[in-house]
């Protein structure tokens, strides 16, 4: 159902906007980069899900909420809106941290404001190597807005675009600054992969770190990951060798020394594991080898009673016939 004075944005239903203020501003396209203000509450229960917010994203890269990108694609500069939506286009499957369940059950009130049209969209091999580090750290900000929220899906995504922007870097333009992308990189890399970590995808997480190592071999936080997802693995051995490289670079890490006792104990847990297993497969062994010998003897002791019977039948045999000869013998003298 589409409330009096609303349209149907996407003729589903899904998303109602309503005009508040009207503009003849400029009207932004796929790539443009605008800076929009937005809040959100329940509409049914009138409670608050997001203060006043301003954001500045380019049209296309997900780097805010579904319904906040769409409204800057089709509202002009100057234009404010009341939007209606489902929570889905809201914040996608997951939801503000705080009170979640409660406050997105139902219809979702937005109030938009297209603040500003900043720029026409502008690929990264137009960019200088200043532009490059702004447009990187927006995307960098945008994921870090994501995994606030726990949407790490969204998170991640931001962040490899991020990189995926630094891969134009020109190396030859300003050496100075090559030191600013080179952190920049390492910091997204480490995002990456700690957003890979939380979704459960260690593989990846693991060559996220490797990345960052290549470009920083001295980075505590890329081995001491790989040092948590070798232990969290039971990989006790490589943990231990990744903590060897961290403490060569930071001796006195706290949240690495932590780490020690914990890998000695899981590693001490599958020595007794492994103790308990070769013990059960020695006994089963035993076991095996006394149920063959036992059927050996008697086997052993059937036979020697079987040949008993047939030597005590064969001299029985050699003697009736001894007596019977003589028999014969006394009687049919030749």
């Amino acid at each position: 159902m589409v409330e009096e004075g609303f349209e149907d944005v996407l003729g589903t239903g899904a998303i109602r906007k309503k005009t508040l203020k009207h503009s003849d501003g400029k009207k932004a396209e796929f790539g443009d980069e605008v800076i929009v203000t937005y809040s959100s509450e329940n509409l049914e229960t009138g409670a608050k899900i997001s203060e006043e917010t301003t954001v500045a994203f380019r049209i296309g890269d997900n780097e805010t909420y579904a319904v906040v990108e769409l409204m800057g694609r089709v509202m002009r500069e100057g234009e404010v809106v009341e939007v209606h939506c489902e929570p889905r286009f809201a914040y996608g499957n997951v939801g503000e941290e705080v009170e979640q369940d409660e406050q997105m059950q139902g219809t979702i009130k937005f109030i938009i404001t297209l603040d500003k049209w900043v720029a026409e969209r502008k690929i990264p091999d137009e960019m200088t190597n200043a532009e490059l580090i702004v447009e990187a750290n927006k995307k960098k900000e945008s994921g870090n807005r994501w995994f606030g929220i726990k949407n790490y899906a969204y998170a991640v995504n931001c962040y490899k675009k991020a990189l995926k922007v630094l891969e134009k870097w020109d190396t030859e333009e300003e050496f100075v600054a090559n030191d600013a992308c080179k952190e920049l990189v390492v910091a997204l890399g480490n995002n990456v992969a700690n957003v890979q970590c939380k979704l459960g995808k260690y593989k990846e997480a693991k060559e996220s770190c490797r990345e960052v190592l290549q470009v920083d071999e001295k980075n505590v936080k890329a081995w001491y990951r790989l040092a948590q997802m070798a232990y969290q693995q039971g990989e006790c051995s490589e943990a231990s060798s990744y903590i060897r490289e961290a403490l060569e670079i930071d001796p006195n890490n706290k949240a690495i020394r932590e780490l020690i006792p914990l890998v000695k104990e899981k590693r001490e847990q599958q020595k007794r594991k492994e103790k308990q297993l070769y013990a059960k497969l020695d006994k089963s062994s035993n076991s095996t080898t006394s149920s063959s010998e036992a059927a050996s003897t008697a086997a052993a002791t059937t036979t020697s009673k079987s040949t008993t019977q047939l030597s005590t039948w064969f001299i029985a045999s050699v003697v009736l016939v001894a007596i019977v000869a003589m028999v014969y013998a006394q009687y049919f003298p030749h």
